[in-house]
């Protein structure tokens, strides 16, 4: 299996070359960092391909980032059996306002000098990897493991053993250039070449706390706690824990999470309950929801916060009633909750699309009404017109102007049924294409 095969929960792994530019040579004799020197590993156990090593003290001080004082040094075994002990240091910004910036540097003992592997600073986070906190998805521009044009404080790093080769590089965060803090955790390993770090598992969300290390021996995982805000229509956050370990093809990811899972996206409503807007391929309710029901109760309970509170009354591997309105008539549907870390992620959340219209509730009759058509729509071309009752989209009867954008969310470019109730009664069905609502497209769509 490559490196590249070796996925994080988003299937891919990152691989940070040597950064040549910010090598250092530490001779014997030249001081320690701020607190104490570390003396140089002995030579003995080095793979024979490696020259011997000198003999001289680790200087932090003299390696680190300019103008950045040490905050601390670490020796850790990442590198595969028989290389000598890395040393991880934690520094910060002198100069930085907020207290300093902090980042995290890697430096191993490679032909007869003290030489960086990996700087948080400039390794590169894949865009995949970045999640709904990292950069937009119209600006791919690369975003470093711990943004140091950002206020990063709380810089801890830790060793855990998954079950590779040699232990791997954790590393926590707080980014607190924003209005709510943003946890970072990275998971770093250096077992496949010399001079090569891999950026094995990244996370970034709001809230996101110090991960723990669980377990012994060679089966440790971490133990990462953080808040759900799952609300459609607004709510409480609830905490929950996720577990980072090693999946069945060697990859290190979430491999569990606390929260329950349904398997469909929803949307917000007017009415009690929350619309399914789709339905995840291999998810708990594939085969048992459909779009367009709406979702009234779970176990008896309606659903006043997009179904948040009554979910998080219940565990992963329960079988839960839920009462469906489908069509208007109420059934239950029992469903096997299934775990969040099953759950596809931030990217893959249904995009906001358009017909080209505007809606109003309707009163005497079903439906939403159409109150303008914009020239050039897919709505205009499809021959809708002021004065239109919609009643269907696609599989979504509709109610209230929610259900528009229910019935919409994620289909751009394919073809719909539209059924609408013309100003003279008659009934037709018409076939619109919806588009992209582009980035200012206004959808409430949450995953359960």
């Amino acid at each position: 299996m490559t490196r590249f095969e070796r996925g994080s929960r988003y299937g891919r792994v990152a691989t940070f070359a040597l950064l040549t530019g910010l090598t250092a040579t530490v001779l014997a004799g030249c001081g320690g960092n701020d607190d104490e020197a570390v003396a140089a590993p002995s030579a003995e156990g080095t793979p024979s391909a490696r020259p011997a090593a000198t003999v001289g003290p680790f200087n932090a001080k003299a390696l680190i980032r300019p103008g950045y004082t040490v905050k601390s040094v670490a020796p850790m075994p990442l590198g595969p059996a028989g290389e000598p002990e890395y040393q991880v240091v934690v520094s910060a910004d002198k100069d930085a306002v907020k207290g300093g910036t902090q980042n995290v540097q890697v430096f191993a003992y490679r032909d007869a000098a003290w030489t960086e592997v990996f700087d948080a600073a400039e390794a590169i986070v894949p865009f995949e990897m970045q999640g709904d906190f990292g950069a937009p998805e119209s600006d791919r521009s690369p975003d470093p493991v711990l943004n140091q044009k950002h206020w990063v404080e709380k810089v801890a790093v830790q060793p855990v053993r998954f079950g590779l080769e040699s232990p791997s590089l954790v590393i926590y965060g707080e980014d607190k250039d924003n209005p709510h803090v943003l946890g970072m955790l990275a998971v770093v390993d250096f077992v496949t070449e010399p001079g090569r770090a891999n950026l094995d598992h990244f996370e970034m969300a709001q809230d996101l706390g110090a991960p723990k290390v669980t377990g012994s021996g060679n089966a440790q995982q971490l133990s990462v706690p953080n808040w759900w805000y799952p609300w459609v229509n607004g709510g409480d956050p609830a905490e929950y824990t996720q577990t980072v370990g090693l999946t069945e093809d060697n990859g290190v990811a979430v491999i569990a999470d606390s929260r329950p899972w349904v398997g469909v996206w929803v949307s917000s409503s007017q009415n009690p309950g929350v619309m399914v807007s789709d339905v995840i391929a291999g998810g708990p309710a594939d085969g048992k929801l459909q779009v367009g029901d709406r979702i009234v109760s779970v176990a008896g309970n309606n659903p006043k916060q997009g179904l948040g509170p009554e979910l998080l009354a219940h565990e992963p591997g329960e079988d839960v009633t839920f009462s469906v309105d489908r069509g208007g008539k109420v059934t239950d549907v029992v469903l096997t909750l299934g775990d969040m870390s099953k759950a596809p992620n931030y990217w893959a959340t249904p995009k906001p699309a358009t017909i080209g219209v505007e809606v109003a509730p309707l009163s005497g009759r079903p439906g939403i009404a159409v109150t303008s058509v914009a020239a050039g729509s897919p709505a205009a071309a499809a021959g809708l017109k002021k004065g239109d009752a919609i009643q269907r989209v696609g599989d979504v009867r509709t109610g209230e102007p929610s259900d528009l954008d229910a019935a919409l969310a994620g289909r751009a470019g394919q073809e719909l049924e539209v059924e609408v109730q013309r100003a003279s009664n008659q009934t037709e069905t018409v076939t619109v294409t919806p588009k992209s609502a582009g980035p200012d497209g206004d959808v409430q769509v949450g995953l359960l």
